[in-house]
């Protein structure tokens, strides 16, 4: 390869971590603010904020495996473990803040009947789904991560 298709990949890396880092940033500001005021321990607070940080969350999971990938691609070992560190770090809160949702479900659902309660249950199955394809895609992405991280050569 010529070296100034090697500078082109090099740079498109960069490009991409950049890119990575930034929305691992915005992600953090936005899921930061989803839970701003904390009020953890109301059941209803902590119902709406779990399933506003799970339609959050994307964003974040983009960027970390924007930075994984780069780290990944050009074998810095360091960097390919910490992302994958993170992502398995928000994968655990993921699974964390679903056992927690799961414990305000009878308060919630003992609240509302009829019509709202048709919506409510449309919205508990959105935020069970999420929990789940989340919770397995950030696991899945972290693990590739570190059995990769694990097979290279340090440059």
């Amino acid at each position: 390869m010529s070296d100034r298709a090697t500078d082109f990949s090099t740079l498109g890396w960069q490009i991409l971590w950049v890119v990575g880092i930034t929305l691992v940033v915005a992600g953090v500001v936005d899921l930061g603010l989803g839970l701003y005021p904390f009020r953890f321990g109301v059941a209803e607070w902590e119902f709406g904020s779990i399933a506003n940080l799970l339609n959050r969350l994307p964003l974040l999971g983009i960027g970390l495996t924007l930075v994984l990938v780069p780290s990944l691609a050009r074998s810095r070992v360091l960097g390919s473990f910490v992302w994958s560190a993170v992502l398995l770090m928000v994968a655990v809160v993921v699974f964390v803040f679903g056992v927690l949702y799961a414990t305000n479900l009878p308060v919630v659902l003992g609240s509302v009947s009829g019509a709202a309660r048709a919506v409510l249950e449309k919205s508990i199955m959105k935020t069970v789904a999420q929990i789940a394809v989340y919770f397995i895609g950030l696991f899945a992405v972290a693990v590739y991560g570190v059995r990769s991280a694990g097979r290279m050569r340090p440059q």
